[in-house]
């Protein structure tokens, strides 16, 4: 049942938390593919926050989406970002994209 209210809450945009601690505690309770689509979307603005970008890279990597993670971990790394998660973030992104084929096109 919880579960369900914060999928809705996240999924509703009058219902979207006003400060991180409560977008982190909805994050880490919504299911990945709800938390994924909230991050790309209405939610796209707690990535600014350390902890919202980790869970944000877990989730790509966690979907496999290759592209989208070594996207978000350049462009993080070319605004100065040194957090380790965030590094790795890009290498795994390059190694899901090599390891699928998908080279061709970002190397």
């Amino acid at each position: 049942m919880a579960t369900k209210l914060v999928n809705h809450a996240l999924l509703t945009p009058t219902l979207l938390p006003e400060r991180s601690s409560e977008a982190l505690l909805l994050l880490s309770i919504a299911s990945p593919d709800i938390a994924l689509q909230f991050l790309q979307g209405d939610g796209k603005q707690w990535t600014t926050d350390i902890e919202g970008l980790r869970i944000y890279i877990d989730l790509l990597h966690n979907a496999k989406k290759y592209s989208d993670l070594r996207d978000v971990c350049q462009y993080e790394i070319d605004q100065g970002a040194d957090d380790w998660k965030v590094v790795k973030g890009w290498v795994d992104g390059s190694i899901g994209l090599l390891e699928s084929g998908a080279e061709n096109s970002y190397f």
